[in-house]
């Protein structure tokens, strides 16, 4: 049987910070590096990439999906075993 879950609910302003602990607790931080500096006229400005890719799916998205499917099986849209598809 396939189930259709809705995908544009927002997120609750108010649930960000529980959120965020959540993606603390059970995910990694993506790693940074320095990527350049460059120096224009008399400042030097260090700029820093977020390398996505070494994520365990290789995107950013990982966050946001990971906090999705919790909230879907806590309310029960989704059980264990279901299947999820989604665009990328």
């Amino acid at each position: 049987m396939i189930k259709l879950v809705r995908l544009l609910d927002r997120l609750d302003m108010a649930e960000v910070p529980a959120a965020a602990l959540y993606m603390e607790r059970h995910l990694d931080r993506t790693p940074v590096i320095l990527y350049d500096i460059i120096r224009p006229d008399d400042l030097e400005i260090e700029l820093w990439g977020k390398m996505d890719t070494l994520n365990p799916g290789g995107s950013f998205k990982d966050r946001g999906a990971e906090y999705f499917m919790k909230k879907r099986m806590e309310s029960g849209e989704l059980q264990y075993g279901d299947t999820v598809v989604t665009a990328s």
